[in-house]
């Protein structure tokens, strides 16, 4: 009898001890953030650039260019997703584009230590900002862009963890979703991005 009490506190033990273990993984890593832009979903850190452009999508660098001239012109030079990417790179100034117009802003990363073909990189974050190409048809996990509001963020995410400048997240482990403004208090760009350190 004492043997069978025992056991049953044993296994009573290694199935609490069990909780608590998968309830720290997931809070570490958090629940994927979907970004729909374009009519595409794209979760960073898991949504590779072939899966984008096999949606539809093209990408295109355009550097160092910043501000309304990149959204005001049509695009058509595209990255070739069979060229190589630098292992452990990250890059930055890469848009999304439909029909020939940019919808987001993206950064992808290559985690491997080895090059791989961009095609393989993961889009790590997607900014959709308000003069983009349709970003009225943009959404952040099911949010639409009619309600994106600090409200509404902290009532699907929680508390906002942090704010940078001008740009508020709401974190889910690796994962952040974000709302910035303009100096005038205006919404300028949302989306989400996964931490790739």
């Amino acid at each position: 009898m004492k043997i069978q009490i025992k056991k049953k506190k044993y296994i009573c033990l290694v199935l609490s001890l069990m909780i608590i273990f998968l309830s720290a993984c997931a809070i570490t890593g958090g629940e994927p953030i979907v970004v729909n832009v374009g009519g595409v979903d794209i979760i960073p850190g898991q949504t590779t650039m072939q899966d984008v452009e096999d949606a539809g999508l093209a990408f295109t660098n355009m550097g160092n260019q910043i501000g309304a001239s990149v959204f005001d012109q049509k695009i058509s030079a595209f990255i070739d997703l069979s060229g190589m990417a630098e292992a452990m790179t990250n890059y930055t100034g890469v848009y999304l584009v439909k029909d020939g117009e940019v919808v987001a802003s993206v950064s992808v990363y290559n985690a491997s230590e080895k090059e791989i073909p961009y095609g393989e990189c993961l889009i790590s974050t997607v900014s959709v900002y308000v003069d983009h190409y349709e970003h009225e048809k943009a959404s952040v996990d099911g949010i639409s862009f009619e309600e994106l509001s600090q409200e509404k963020f902290t009532e699907v995410f929680g508390k906002s963890d942090s704010k940078i400048m001008e740009t508020i997240y709401w974190e889910k482990g690796k994962y952040k979703a974000f709302l910035g403004y303009t100096e005038d208090g205006e919404l300028e760009k949302f989306g989400a991005q996964y931490n790739i350190y």
